[in-house]
């Protein structure tokens, strides 16, 4: 291809190379070329020369005259049938043009949304970012040029596959007590709630959109809820969804640090089943001591009400931090917990103020399963997000969850030992009411050297209504 360069930095295409770019339209695309084919068909002849500024705008065009076109129109002609097998007169190569420089022009937004109706993806799709999508269609007479469905059904799979991988089914095959006597479960999986796209259903609205030239288009998500089946042997009852916590760990350093949350949650606490009428302790779950002979890596903890010092197994508390506040949403009575000393921000997402430290043979994180029949657990950790989740039996009891309550927003009425609620402090109120009527209600309050100021206008108080059926 020959081009020359003008004082105006503008760029001449002369008669040998014309023939080239409407072939290069036909078949792949270009800018210049759809440019050249638009004037083209306007005027009704194949242009001897065309100049184009460095942007790929024409400037100018010199008609040929009718020998030259029909040179040019017989060259083009025998191109189109040597490259695709199609014969057509010059006029339709023109045409073929035209159209495949429409299909260019064409876009749109698929906005894949939740169950919910919030947003949970926007994907562009965009033909001229895209050429290889429009193919020559010969079945038909004349000849066209249209887009090719399975081009773009793979490249919606494709950018959407995330949403088609989680496996929403868990068989418990075997139950059996480890040598501390914590019950553990082997599990094919872990259950985890699926999103799925309907592939064809999202490429019917695209296709539909893009020809219609709709610049949106929209479509929801298929929901999945967990399912656990259980072919132990063992009862542990309806396996519902009880509760789910969960806690992220952004920013967690040293590499250490997520070492033991990996470890604690993959090797300690899932697949655990906290039998009926029984005490949970976190500690017993983990085992025996926690020391880098036993696995753990260094991670920081604290010490002596404030002293950040590296120790085997810093970290753990963002997992006992995360089956605390399943445990609180699944309305079970509390044992004994307590909060850090120092107010840490790896515990702010999703319920600021509910943590739970503890320290191996010191402190612990304990309640109790009084819903008569065996909880199972599973804990997963998706990115930096931790989840805990708890399955069991319901009992129809209803649980409030309300907070945080802070000194600047505390009513009257929430206080912590007949006082007001002071600035290092964090209030929740939990009222549990079972299915007879019976109420039990209790005061989470944690207490720390200091509370950031900017936390309490950021987290609002809250109520969760949550009821296990």
């Amino acid at each position: 291809m020959s081009l020359k360069s003008s004082r105006r930095s503008s760029r001449s295409v002369r008669l040998q190379t014309v023939e080239h770019y409407l072939t290069a339209a036909v078949m792949t695309g270009g800018i210049l070329a759809a440019q050249v084919l638009g004037v083209a068909a306007k005027q009704n002849s194949l242009p001897v020369s065309v100049t184009a500024n460095a942007s790929g705008q024409v400037v100018s065009v010199k008609k040929g005259n009718s020998n030259t076109d029909r040179v040019v129109a017989d060259r083009l002609k025998e191109r189109l049938h040597s490259a695709a097998g199609v014969q057509v007169d010059a006029n339709g190569a023109i045409e073929l043009a035209r159209q495949r420089q429409n299909l260019l022009q064409k876009w749109t937004t698929l906005h894949i949304t939740k169950p919910t109706g919030t947003g949970a993806h926007d994907l562009s799709i965009s033909v001229s970012a895209h050429p290889e999508w429009i193919v020559m269609d010969s079945s038909v007479n004349p000849p066209r040029v249209r887009l090719n469905e399975q081009h773009i059904r793979a490249f919606i799979a494709n950018e959407t596959a995330a949403f088609g991988n989680v496996t929403s089914t868990c068989v418990i095959s075997r139950i059996e007590r480890d040598a501390y006597d914590v019950k553990r479960a082997t599990t094919d999986c872990i259950a985890k709630d699926g999103l799925s796209l309907d592939l064809e259903d999202a490429l019917s609205r695209v296709m539909s959109s893009l020809e219609g030239d709709l610049r949106d288009v929209s479509i929801q998500l298929t929901e999945h809820k967990a399912q656990l089946i259980n072919q132990s042997g063992e009862d542990l009852g309806s396996l519902v969804l009880l509760s789910e916590g969960t806690s992220n760990f952004h920013g967690s350093h040293p590499a250490g640090r997520i070492k033991n949350i990996h470890k604690a949650i993959e090797e300690k606490i899932n697949n655990v089943v906290i039998p009926a009428d029984s005490e949970f302790s976190f500690n017993q779950l983990l085992g025996p001591a926690v020391s880098q002979g036993n696995g753990w890596s260094m991670g920081l903890a604290i010490f002596e009400g404030g002293a950040l010092r590296p120790a085997p197994g810093g970290g753990i508390c963002q997992t006992s931090t995360t089956v605390y506040r399943a445990m609180l949403k699944a309305g079970l009575p509390l044992v004994f917990a307590r909060n850090h000393s120092l107010y840490v921000h790896y515990y702010e997402d999703a319920s600021v103020g509910l943590d739970a430290a503890v320290f191996y043979n010191q402190q612990d994180m304990k309640f109790r399963n009084d819903t008569g029949h065996p909880i199972f657990m599973q804990a997963y950790i998706t990115g930096e997000d931790v989840t805990v989740r708890l399955y069991g039996t319901p009992d129809e009891r209803a649980i409030t969850l309300t907070g945080p309550y802070f000194n600047t927003n505390a009513p009257a009425d929430v206080t912590v030992h007949n006082r007001a609620v002071r600035a290092n402090e964090i209030v929740w109120l939990r009222t549990v009411t079972r299915a007879d009527g019976t109420v039990m209600s209790d005061q989470i309050n944690s207490r720390y050297k200091a509370v950031p100021n900017a936390i309490k206008t950021k987290y609002p108080t809250v109520t969760q209504n949550l009821a296990l059926r």
